[in-house]
């Protein structure tokens, strides 16, 4: 992606070369400027439309965590949530999500870190609070579980 707007850059700085009067540059003064908006331009194109791609995958990775959580596959669900944290970490309750799938492969302190940080986000979640109480009877923090 990079390369094509340092080709188009090119492309049009030869274009400006070729069409501009060996006399004077008043052509070129002319494009130079306008060249350089269009390349900004398109760049900033091209980052919406990657960031736009980027949420895109992250909801749909998301759609087929639940699925797999759902299912009860826990280490499915893990994988596919851990992508849609490094693509959009601030995804609806994505870290809720993350402490079922950690719940269900087995991964209770895991699970109860990213409960924590729910509910840093959100602290009236009571479902995401009642999940870090579970992880912690079976992590055996009985103390903290009263706490929760």
């Amino acid at each position: 992606p990079g390369r094509r707007l340092i080709f188009l850059g090119s492309a049009l700085e030869s274009f400006d070369h070729a069409r501009a009067p060996r006399s004077g540059s008043c052509l070129r003064s002319a494009v130079a400027p306008a060249t350089l908006a269009g390349v900004v331009l398109l760049f900033f194109l091209y980052l919406g439309q990657r960031s736009a791609t980027r949420e895109l995958r992250a909801m749909v990775l998301s759609d087929r965590a639940d699925v797999l959580i759902a299912a009860g596959d826990g280490v499915g669900a893990e994988q596919l949530l851990l992508e849609v944290a490094d693509l959009d970490s601030s995804a609806p309750r994505l870290h809720r999500r993350l402490a079922v799938a950690h719940m269900l492969a087995g991964r209770h302190l895991e699970a109860i870190t990213a409960a924590n940080e729910q509910l840093r986000r959100e602290p009236r979640d009571v479902g995401t609070a009642a999940l870090l109480g579970a992880a912690q009877i079976l992590t055996h923090d009985l103390k903290g579980a009263e706490q929760t």
